[in-house]
C-alpha cells in the first residue's frame, strides 16, 4: 500500500503525522495568498519544527504542482501561516 497522508482545506498548522521515510511528492491546491509567508513543510528536530532540507515550499505560482523530496523517517507537520487555504498531499513513491 501506498503511504499518503492528506490534509483537506487547511488554514493553519496541520497536526503533526508520521513519515516512514524515502522518495516522496508532494502537490498543493488552493488559495496561496500573495505577500505573506508561504506554505511549507516542517520536520520535528530537536524538539522543534524545521524546515527540511532543501525546503519544500509552494508560492502562490506552484499551486497545483508537485514537488520531489527524499525525506527521512520522523514527524512532520505542513505550516500554513494564516491567510492561505490549501489541500496539501504527501505520497510515497
Amino acid at each position: 500500500m501506498v503511504e499518503k497522508v492528506s490534509h483537506t482545506a487547511v488554514t493553519a498548522s496541520t497536526a503533526p503525522f508520521t513519515l516512514n521515510g524515502g522518495t516522496y511528492h508532494a502537490n498543493l491546491s488552493g488559495t496561496v495568498a500573495h505577500g505573506i509567508d508561504t506554505p511549507e513543510l516542517q520536520q520535528l528536530v530537536n524538539g522543534s519544527f524545521v524546515s527540511v532540507d532543501p525546503p519544500i515550499r509552494f508560492l502562490a505560482t506552484e499551486v497545483g504542482g508537485s514537488k520531489a523530496a527524499k525525506l527521512a523517517a520522523g514527524t512532520y507537520r505542513w505550516r500554513i501561516p494564516n491567510g492561505h487555504n490549501v489541500t496539501v498531499n504527501i505520497i510515497a513513491q
